[in-house]
């Protein structure tokens, strides 16, 4: 007989079944296995089949991964079934496991705590598991400028204070070589998987894998009193000094995303220019664009 303790587990061992086989679209008892540190066979026997019992017509089974069948008819009904739902479950799991984005199958950054109205989840749900696969997708997609097709590799997720994107390469735009850059789920018009043989890597990425320090000076333009206030608040920061704040580490294709969070705060239903960076860190991160 199962222990209160066991059965009460079940509901937070399905969140991650859930995320799996409906985020990533590939479930298997090895990489259940790996994210909550049990043996193969016990994913299979204590979690996988008790699930397949109660909601086993929701899942189809190939090559021995299993995903959703119809996405739109059967969202999670443990786990995230929206992105923003998606976000604070991987915060949780952060928080509880001590887990990287990179345990979890996508590297995940945040660069803020907001988010705008829900995202498309079609769209979003084959990126991020094209990118927990490796694989590239073919995007018709709308850009500020026009709408044109694409074939994109994402290989992360970010979160900003405008929407989430996704990092990764694309081809096929106004016939340039290929270059890294960042794409809007929100913007996507249709989207349909490509094949691993269409897919490259994070690995040329220096955008993503060079980090620097990010310098923030203190407007000018602040009354005496809102400096006051400032230098209060920042005093206790390692990184604050002189009116000059320093955020170490940071991703260089990330670096203007967060000189534009940080950029303005609001003072009695005013906007107003608070940090200013030192220098052009959006030309920074287009140096390392191919």
């Amino acid at each position: 007989m199962q222990s209160t303790t066991q059965l009460n587990l079940k509901p937070f061992h399905f969140k991650f079944l859930e995320y799996l086989s409906f985020w990533q679209e590939r479930l298997t008892g090895t990489r259940l296995a790996e994210l909550l540190g049990v043996e193969r066979t016990h994913a299979h026997r204590a979690i996988i089949s008790p699930y397949m019992s109660m909601h086993g017509k929701d899942l189809i089974q190939r090559d021995r991964v299993w995903m959703v069948k119809e996405p739109k008819q059967a969202l999670p009904k443990y786990g995230p079934a929206t992105v923003e739902g998606l976000f604070q479950f991987l915060d949780g799991v952060a928080v509880l496991r001590d887990l990287t984005g990179e345990a979890l199958g996508v590297p995940f950054e945040d660069v803020t705590i907001d988010l705008p109205v829900e995202q498309n989840l079609d769209a979003f749900r084959t990126f991020y598991a094209a990118a927990a696969q490796r694989r590239a997708v073919r995007v018709l997609y709308q850009s500020r400028k026009r709408e044109a097709s694409y074939i994109f590799s994402p290989h992360a997720v970010v979160r900003t204070s405008s929407r989430p994107h996704f990092r990764g390469f694309m081809k096929g735009f106004e016939g340039r070589d290929g270059f890294f850059t960042d794409l809007v789920p929100a913007r996507v018009v249709a989207v349909e998987t490509a094949g691993a043989e269409d897919y490259v890597g994070p690995e040329a990425d220096l955008g993503w894998t060079r980090r620097i320090d990010v310098r923030l000076r203190m407007s000018l333009d602040l009354s005496e009193s809102q400096k006051a206030a400032l230098m209060r608040e920042y005093a206790p920061l390692d990184g604050f000094s002189d009116g000059v704040l320093t955020i170490p580490g940071v991703r260089t294709c990330l670096a203007p995303y967060l000189c534009r969070h940080l950029r303005y705060r609001v003072f009695d239903d005013l906007p107003v220019e608070v940090w200013v960076p030192t220098e052009n860190y959006a030309f920074a991160a287009e140096r390392d664009v191919m």
